[in-house]
C-alpha cells in the first residue's frame, strides 16, 4: 500500500486523518507523512492498518445495503435466517402489490420459504441456504427468475443487522424476457466466494437457463 493508497482508502471509508492516528495509536502529522509519502508505515503498522481497513469496509457495505431500503434505490428487500423478509423498499412493496394483489405493506413479515414453495419454486431458498451466503462463503449471489415469462436478475448480498445478525439484502439489478410461459422458475444461480478464485460460479440451471440475457460468460459448473 503506497501513500496514495492510504490517502483514498481513508477517504473513501469515512475516516479523518485524527480518527486514523488515534485509530492506530499515532499522532495526525505521522500520517500525514504517510500520505504525503515522506515516510513508510512499519510492518506492524501496515498490518493493522490492513485490519481497520477490512472491518470499515464491512461497516461501510452494511450501511449501503441497508441505504438501498431507506432510499428506496433499487426493488429490494432483507431476509432473515429463516426466511421471513424484515424490511422492503417502496417499490419492492409496490411490485408485490401489483403481481399478486393486496397492499404492499404485507410483504413485511412474509415468509419467503412458504411463499415460493407455494408458487412451485422451493429451489429459490433451496439454493440461497446451499451457497453458503448466510455463512460467509459467498460475497454474493445472483439469481434469474422466470416469472410468467418476465425475467429477473436478483443480486443477493450478505449483511449485519443492527442486532449483530446475518442477514440478506436481495435487490433487483435487472429485467428481461422469457418465452412465453405461465410457470414460476428459477432459472440460472451464480455465486461468487469469498475465497479465491474469486470468479463467477454457476451452482444452478433451469430448463430455460440458455434464456437468460445477461448471464456470466465464466464457465459454467452446475452443481453435480
Amino acid at each position: 500500500m503506497n501513500s496514495y493508497d492510504i490517502r483514498s482508502w481513508r477517504r473513501s471509508l469515512g475516516l479523518t486523518q485524527a480518527e486514523l492516528s488515534e485509530a492506530l495509536d499515532v499522532d495526525q502529522g505521522t500520517v500525514s507523512r504517510w500520505e504525503r509519502g515522506l515516510v513508510e508505515p512499519r510492518p506492524a503498522i501496515m498490518r493493522a492498518i490492513i485490519k481497520i481497513a477490512a472491518s470499515r469496509e464491512e461497516a461501510v457495505r452494511d450501511c449501503r445495503l441497508d441505504s438501498l431500503i431507506k432510499n428506496d434505490m433499487f426493488p429490494a428487500f432483507v431476509l432473515d435466517r429463516r426466511g421471513i423478509i424484515r424490511d422492503a423498499s417502496d417499490s419492492m412493496k409496490l411490485a408485490y402489490s401489483d403481481h399478486f394483489g393486496g397492499g404492499g405493506e404485507h410483504l413485511v413479515g412474509k415468509d419467503l420459504v412458504a411463499h415460493n414453495t407455494q408458487h412451485g419454486i422451493p429451489e429459490v431458498w433451496e439454493t440461497i441456504e446451499a451457497s453458503g451466503t448466510f455463512e460467509g462463503d459467498t460475497a454474493l449471489l445472483r439469481l434469474a427468475c422466470n416469472v410468467q415469462g418476465a425475467g429477473f436478475f436478483y443480486v443477493v448480498e450478505p449483511f449485519v443487522a443492527e442486532n449483530n445478525q446475518r442477514r440478506l439484502c436481495i435487490y433487483v439489478t435487472g429485467q428481461f424476457e422469457f418465452p412465453e410461459n405461465d410457470r414460476y422458475s428459477l432459472e440460472l444461480a451464480e455465486v461468487l466466494p469469498t475465497k479465491p478464485p474469486h470468479e463467477m460460479r454457476t451452482i444452478y440451471l433451469g430448463q430455460m437457463a440458455d434464456e437468460v440475457d445477461g448471464r456470466s460468460s465464466i464457465t459454467v459448473r452446475p452443481k453435480k
